[in-house]
């Protein structure tokens, strides 16, 4: 009976923290949201983002041309690193090089590496548990 109970209680716990990913309510809470939105191709603004369990980024990759999904995200245009548990509201994110219109992919990745250093390739991965939980945003950006 005691092996019943505790492994019911694990699984709400894990069921509760997983309802409040990618939502506002409770706190704190990992999101991120972006905006279809006109720029004059430096930055990219985030009304909000926040990782609850660690430090990490707002990377904002281009998309590559004729793909979808997972299979869009390309180079990395952008990022902002993110203090655990902060949540950050309407603030750029500044561009590497001068970008055009397009759709861009604002994505969220631990800080798993050296501190605020992003090591996309190999330690600072996307937040999630799988492909299906990665916590992105596709956003359309005019430069004008």
């Amino acid at each position: 009976m005691k092996r019943i109970i505790i492994i019911l209680t694990a699984a709400l716990v894990v069921s509760a923290a997983a309802a409040s990913v990618g939502t506002s309510a409770g706190s704190p809470a990992t999101l991120v949201a972006a905006a279809k939105q006109t720029s004059n191709g430096t930055s990219l603004t985030i009304a909000k983002a926040q990782l609850k369990s660690s430090n990490g980024w707002v990377v904002v990759h281009a998309t590559v041309p004729g793909k979808t999904g997972l299979n869009a995200i390309g180079a990395v245009v952008g990022q902002l690193w993110l203090a655990k548990g902060v949540l950050v509201t309407n603030v750029k994110v500044h561009f590497n090089h001068d970008v055009s219109s397009g759709k861009y992919i604002v994505m969220l990745h631990i800080d798993a590496g050296k501190p605020k250093k992003l090591e996309i390739r190999s330690k600072d991965v996307p937040y999630g548990n799988n492909p299906k939980a990665f916590l992105m945003r596709t956003v359309t950006l005019t430069v004008g």
